[in-house]
């Protein structure tokens, strides 16, 4: 009987020990989880991010040296873009449609063109709802601007763009594109601003980076 109780015992603690040693694994377990969980979110925000910032980088280290004398001037860009059509994840036909934002940074005057580096963001269904979906795409662009008379401008550009979507409705995509498009003047506030009509057209393997861009632009 004493025998039989001394392994009563002794099993009760073997197993109270494997118990403690059950739950200190799954503490440890859990803990591994949450940095794991907290991590990730960071990783994903830092990969989403990391284009718009080397773009945005890009573009405040080249205004500050690209700053030649230019009889175009250093132009602001506002208007509105609508995209080509592509594929969301359900297998929807969709564009993107909204304002777009962009400045001409000259740094370099050729004897028939001006060459200019070109950032924008087109924000993508920030202005209305419907068969549009969400989405900013960010680009930038090497421009060759001609003027071909009083105030009208030819420029051709090739460049790169990045879209990033909102709400994760689709996939983003990045890749080359080209541009086609002329100014006309539109009127100006003495001798040293001028506006003009920008009519822009944009081609590209993928939906998302062609389309139509149509604003107005003025020297800064």
């Amino acid at each position: 009987m004493v025998q039989r109780g001394l392994d009563r015992l002794t099993a009760k603690l073997n197993n109270s020990k494997l118990i403690g040693e059950i739950r200190k694994f799954q503490y440890n377990l859990r803990g591994q989880k949450f940095v794991a969980d907290t991590i990730k979110p960071r990783l994903t925000s830092y990969s989403t991010m990391k284009t718009p910032l080397v773009l945005v980088c890009f573009a405040i280290c080249t205004s500050a040296w690209c700053q030649v004398p230019n009889p175009l001037g250093t132009r602001l860009h506002v208007g509105y873009t609508t995209s080509g059509n592509f594929q969301d994840r359900g297998h929807h036909s969709v564009h993107l449609e909204g304002p777009e934002i962009g400045i001409d940074l000259p740094f370099q005057t050729l004897p028939f063109v001006t060459l200019h580096i070109t950032p924008s963001v087109f924000f993508g269904g920030r202005l209305r709802h419907g068969s549009d979906t969400d989405g900013e795409v960010y680009r930038l662009m090497i421009t060759a601007e001609h003027g071909i008379a009083e105030g009208i401008r030819a420029r051709v550009g090739v460049g790169v763009a990045s879209t990033q979507p909102r709400a994760h409705e689709f996939d983003g995509d990045t890749g080359a594109y080209v541009l086609v498009g002329f100014g006309l003047p539109i009127g100006g506030m003495g001798k040293t601003f001028h506006a003009s009509l920008d009519v822009n057209l944009l081609t590209a393997s993928s939906g998302q980076h062609r389309g139509w861009f149509v604003g107005v632009s003025g020297n800064l």
